[in-house]
């Protein structure tokens, strides 16, 4: 896990994001972080986050049990900011810590100077931070369904069904059946590339799954091919030309669509 999570992230390529950006990510802004906001209206959104943060983390400590959360979170928001990487889907990680301090913190508003105000207003006041900090998502549209012929010839299947990306696997309802039937399951496809361990670079490279990467191609297609069928989706599983090739020899046992599912026995 060391390897995976802190080695081989800290040795990704670095982006161009700045903490700034990244605070925004954290923050849930998204990709555009603080969007037409000024440098002194950037600062001050900084220091009210940090101010908010730090007021949470605070309160969260005082309940015993969510002081573990209180230092998860704390790490992993350090590793966030310091990791050459980010995008995104990486603010994700706070959601459970963060999600654990705030309720624990939420039980310790009876603490001055919040003891002055009425219980039902307290109660009213954090269930409108909630809204308001869920309606962005809430309003936009998220997540699509597999085609209805991919889950059902998947779940006809009675051996093991790979795809590279495990989301896949999810929607099929194939991913416990996998776990369950003792297939290999590779969580992330694409990011085992950047395992120096495991898939050396080329000379002159950063570590990433590269389709000029004969060892990388072995091991991936040698994962995608282990189980009876397959779905394959993503450009950066970085497949080569040959492995395209065999992939396109694999009879498709769904109709042609966005997902296909491949009989790879």
């Amino acid at each position: 896990m060391l390897r995976y999570v802190v080695a081989d992230q800290l040795g990704r390529p670095r982006t161009g994001l700045t903490i700034v950006d990244r605070i925004g990510f954290l923050a849930g802004f998204g990709k555009d972080g603080f969007g037409g906001v000024g440098g002194v209206g950037i600062a001050v959104l900084l220091l009210v986050l940090v101010a908010l943060a730090a007021g949470v983390g605070y309160l969260g400590w005082r309940v015993e049990s969510a002081r573990l959360a209180v230092v998860l979170g704390a790490v992993l928001a350090l590793m966030l900011l310091a990791t050459p990487s980010m995008y995104l889907q990486y603010g994700a990680v706070l959601a459970a810590p963060t999600a654990v301090v705030i309720g624990a913190a939420s039980t310790r508003l009876d603490l001055a100077p919040f003891s002055r105000v009425p219980a039902p207003r307290r109660l009213a006041a954090v269930v409108l931070a909630l809204a308001v900090l869920a309606a962005p998502s809430l309003a936009r549209p998220n997540g699509s369904r597999l085609p209805a012929a991919v889950s059902s010839t998947a779940a006809g299947i009675q051996g093991c069904i790979t795809a590279d990306d495990p989301t896949l696997l999810i929607l099929a309802d194939a991913l416990t059946l996998d776990l369950e039937r003792g297939c290999r399951v590779w969580v992330d496809v694409s990011g085992r590339g950047f395992d120096r361990d495991a898939v050396p670079p080329l000379a002159g490279q950063a570590p990433s799954a590269s389709a000029d990467n004969p060892v990388w191609q072995q091991q991936v297609m040698g994962y995608l091919s282990s189980g009876d069928a397959t779905m394959i989706v993503r450009r950066a599983t970085a497949l080569s030309g040959e492995s395209l090739a065999r992939v396109a020899s694999w009879p498709p046992l769904t109709p042609p669509g966005r997902v296909v599912l491949l009989d790879t026995r």
